[in-house]
């Protein structure tokens, strides 16, 4: 089994100009501690995502050539996870840390990637890195799949045919440039969560920063650097509200 990409390559992936090798993902700081302390990756089933155009292609029927109509080949065998390549960014603030205590993770693209490919062979499933594709509302919604897909011909029973229409979302989302890990298994699971688990080994390796919400208040913020520290991983906060000085002068 091996890592495949989608919309963009191996080599864009790990590309110098994606931030020096960091990968982010925002989260409450409990569940962050708990991924640290069990060591794992959490992968959701698309059906339990909550805008209703990113998971229609799931919930949809399919009509054929032959006017049969069929359900969503990958339906309960496939599990995701959502990254940000952009590291700095109020909007994902807002959205991701209506609570205070959220926390970013930077990660290694590098050893994130091996530890997708351990985990591909140990599982014998595929998994897939794929760049999100922004459309409008009314090309999501109303056209169809070789059009949507960019295809002269649609192969519907091609695996990354149907993993691409994992990777739509709508224009409104574009701030987000998101990543999305795709596990896909060889048969349906029957759950809503799937925890990608990862050898100790790679724990040091992995996590390279935490950086905690920037309206965190100050008893909050050392109690989530006291809990952190455990785990040996750089811990810093964001300043994206704070002034350099309190005493500034503009010149007029």
């Amino acid at each position: 089994m091996a890592v495949k990409f989608i919309n963009f390559g191996k080599n864009d992936f790990f590309n110098e100009k994606n931030h020096h090798d960091a990968i982010y993902k925002y989260m409450p700081s409990e569940y962050a501690l708990e991924s640290l302390d069990k060591k794992y990756l959490y992968f959701a089933n698309p059906k339990k995502w909550d805008d209703p155009f990113e998971k229609r292609f799931i919930e949809a029927k399919y009509k054929t050539e032959n006017g049969i109509t069929k359900s969503f080949p990958l339906e309960g065998k496939v599990f995701c996870t959502c990254m940000t390549q952009t590291p700095i960014s109020e909007a994902h603030w807002i959205v991701y840390g209506r609570r205070k205590d959220v926390v970013r993770i930077t990660f290694s693209r590098e050893n994130l990637y091996h530890i997708l490919h351990d985990f591909s062979n140990r599982n014998h499933c595929d998994i897939y890195i794929g760049k999100v594709k922004y459309m409008t509302t009314p090309e999501i919604r109303n056209g169809k799949l070789s059009e949507v897909l960019s295809y002269g011909k649609c192969d519907f029973k091609d695996k990354k045919t149907q993993i691409k229409l994992l990777l739509l979302k709508r224009n409104a989302f574009e701030y987000e440039n998101e990543i999305r890990i795709i596990i896909v298994y060889n048969k349906k699971i029957g759950k809503d969560e799937v925890l990608l688990d990862y050898k100790p080994e790679f724990s040091n390796e992995l996590v390279k920063k935490i950086t905690l919400a920037p309206k965190i208040d100050n008893g909050e913020k050392e109690n989530l650097r006291k809990k952190f520290s455990k785990y040996h991983v750089e811990v810093s906060e964001s300043y994206l509200y704070r002034p350099k000085s309190s005493n500034t002068i503009i010149k007029i």
